[in-house]
């Protein structure tokens, strides 16, 4: 099995990114061809699960351009065994399942997603927007107490 899913079920979707990195593969080789073959996995991700990781991400992002606001590192472990554990990954082996998307689709996906996310939280893709822009966002969030209000703290 592959273990880059076996991290994946139980974390963020950072998760995959160390799982890879950390494969114990002696060779740079063996090592490109592990990552395609855990990028060629078909799995299935619940919209669940990726609504509450582009919450995740775009919080540390606010929090990041935002110095008034931090991100809760505490809230965010808690929070992630608890997604970890209501919307697991599944490994599709057998790739019966209409849900099912390779790893690699799924990480293409999320960019596009992730676009989408942004405009609708009032956050124009890249980094043009000022402080204030990404500060009154988080504040937002924060008073309307949403899944990325969650994540973030006034200091």
């Amino acid at each position: 099995m592959i273990s880059g899913i076996n991290i994946l079920k139980t974390g963020g979707a950072a998760s995959l990114l160390i799982a890879l990195s950390g494969c114990d593969v002696p060779t740079p080789e063996e090592r490109r061809q592990q990552a395609e073959r855990a990028l060629d996995a078909r799995v299935v991700i619940p919209a669940e699960r990726k609504q509450y990781e582009q919450a995740q991400f775009a919080a540390a992002q606010i929090a990041g351009r935002c110095k008034s606001l931090s991100y809760s590192r505490r809230y965010a472990e808690k929070a992630d065994q608890e997604i970890a554990a209501k919307y697991p990954v599944e490994l599709d082996e057998d790739g019966t399942s209409p849900d099912s998307v390779t790893l690699k689709e799924y990480l293409e996906n999320t960019v596009a997603e992730g676009r989408e996310y942004w405009k609708k939280i009032g956050l124009p893709q890249g980094d043009n927007n000022s402080e204030e822009v990404y500060c009154a966002v988080g504040q937002r969030e924060i008073a309307n107490g949403t899944q990325l209000g969650a994540f973030l703290r006034r200091k």
